[in-house]
């Protein structure tokens, strides 16, 4: 058997990665550098079952193509019992030598020393020898990666690891490869939040294709995770189980809070999970344009802020708005939860209406000092949890590791008021930066947190860009007469607009939304 050439051409870090390994399979054989493992060739422990309730994988990984050198883990098996310990359900281990300075002989000595932990073997395989050498080495799954693959080495690895009782975990990365999956039924789909072109990490994956998968199955969410806050936005998503490296190799004592944030996604009310609900919104923007046709550039998701009546709101989401924002905080488009209510009220009524569609967002601002605070952080938290609202825009003092104890599911909101400030303020969640999976910019005033009609500096939105790393989220002076102009130039996965669009504060312009949204799909095929 040898490895298949996949069918459409790779991105370079992965092609880099996928073109090394054949070239060593070819010149040393199928085990590489490594020792035939202590139990002989044939007989490896029985394979165990692999997470078939869903959990925890924790990962055996000294270094990465993104990330470089992560952990020197001279022993491997001491790591492998401090995350069982902990309460690790299984353990990836990667054997890959190149790129991610795993070995084989990893996986043989980790089954030696803990026969009865479920091991994943992690690595870029490509066709039934692959599997066998796998389980020969003691691994009870192996990874499938659909996108490198020929549909005919798929089928062949599925067929190894049946003859030989092993689970495979098929990762996904489009509704193509759920499509080629479809057929075999894979008790365990993984979809990966990390990018194969760029290596960025982006929640939006895993949280939109989830729903592509039609049969029973244990959805593994990959990459990305660095301690409960993630685990919880992977849980509100579907996703029983989750495969982590980093966050884990780093720092192990964080394993209880993800397992226990994982097997914690409770909705208690019908409301949609907010981030899994804009994913889907934000891919369907991508697919397809309102005549059917695809855009030259999707639109961007759009949010009407400042909501206070009712005809309003119902204007805002017939004209196509994804996101009302209702603002909990002193202002002069101050809501009261009760409107909140009565509008959640008549969406849930209507839910295949344009105002039943719309996802509702509390506006919230959290000082140091003020009871003004507390009284908006417990009124977001109760309609949080009645499902009046889907998420929380958090402005304000709170720093990234307090805010998902403030209401969750959130997204910060920043005004940076210089360029040094923008770089620090989006820093990247593994540079101690915000954790949710967006941030929005919105301009600074010294008089008010946002609708105050003031545009971002372009040069901030270009340093939040460069650093954060996130699609921009941009708010601040957007208006039917600029809109066009704005998206064109930023490309903005998201905009926010409240004064641009009213007569008054709080009280919207009907036909300055029509405006705003005919300007904003001319900006899609200009």
């Amino acid at each position: 058997m040898s490895p298949e050439t996949a069918g459409t051409k790779l991105p370079n870090i992965l092609e880099r990665i996928v073109t090394r390994r054949r070239e060593r399979l070819t010149a040393e054989g199928s085990l590489l550098s490594a020792q035939e493992p202590s139990w002989g060739k044939n007989k490896a422990p029985a394979p165990l079952p692999f997470l078939p309730q869903g959990g925890l994988i924790c990962e055996v990984k000294r270094k990465s193509p993104s990330r470089g050198h992560i952990a020197e883990i001279t022993d491997p098996v001491a790591l492998a019992k401090r995350y069982q310990q902990l309460g690790a359900s299984a353990i990836s281990v990667l054997t890959e030598e190149d790129h991610f300075g795993g070995s084989l002989n990893d996986l043989a000595t980790i089954k030696e020393k803990l026969p009865d932990m479920p091991l994943l073997r992690k690595d870029f395989l490509f066709d039934g020898e692959d599997v066998v050498v796998s389980r020969r080495f003691g691994a009870d799954a192996v990874l499938l990666i659909t996108r490198i693959l020929e549909q005919s080495a798929v089928e062949e690895m599925f067929s190894a690891a049946r003859e030989l009782g092993m689970t495979v975990l098929a990762e996904a990365h489009s509704r193509e490869d759920i499509e080629r999956l479809r057929g075999f039924a894979p008790k365990l789909i993984g979809i990966n939040s990390r990018d194969l072109a760029s290596f960025r990490i982006d929640p939006f994956g895993p949280a939109a294709l989830a729903d592509a998968i039609q049969w029973p199955t244990v959805l593994v969410w990959e990459s990305g995770i660095l301690g409960a806050e993630e685990a919880k936005i992977a849980a509100g998503c579907g996703f029983a189980a989750a495969l982590v490296g980093e966050g884990v190799v780093t720092a192990p004592e964080r394993i209880p809070d993800i397992t226990t944030a994982l097997s914690a996604a409770d909705q208690k009310n019908n409301a949609p999970f907010f981030w899994k609900a804009l994913a889907v919104k934000q891919a369907a923007l991508q697919d397809a344009a309102p005549n059917g046709e695809r855009p030259e550039r999707p639109r961007p998701l759009v949010k009407l802020c400042g909501i206070t009546r009712m005809e309003d709101a119902q204007k805002a989401a017939e004209a196509g708005a994804d996101i009302l924002g209702f603002i909990l905080a002193p202002s002069k488009r101050k809501a009261e939860a009760d409107f909140i209510r009565s509008v959640a009220s008549a969406a849930q009524d209507r839910p295949d209406s344009p105002l039943g569609r719309a996802l509702r967002v509390a506006v919230i601002v959290e000082r140091k000092e003020g009871i003004e605070a507390k009284e908006q952080i417990d009124q977001a938290r109760k309609l949080l949890a009645e499902g009046a609202i889907h998420g929380v825009q958090l402005h304000g003092d709170s720093s990234p590791e307090l805010c998902a104890a403030t209401a969750f599911p959130y997204f910060k909101a920043l005004r940076p008021s210089s360029i040094a400030e923008a770089k620090q303020l989006a820093a990247t969640p593994k540079e101690g930066g915000y954790r949710c999976p967006r941030i929005l910019v919105d301009a600074f005033s010294s008089e008010a947190y946002g609708g105050t009609g003031k545009a971002v500096d372009p040069d901030i939105v270009r340093a939040v860009i460069e650093r954060s790393g996130r699609p921009l989220w941009l708010a601040g002076g957007i208006t039917p007469e600029n809109v066009e102009a704005i998206v064109t130039r930023y490309k903005p996965e998201l905009i926010d607009i409240a004064s641009g669009v009213e007569e008054g504060p709080g009280i919207k312009d009907h036909h300055r939304i029509e405006q705003l949204f005919e300007a904003i799909q001319r900006s899609c095929i200009s």
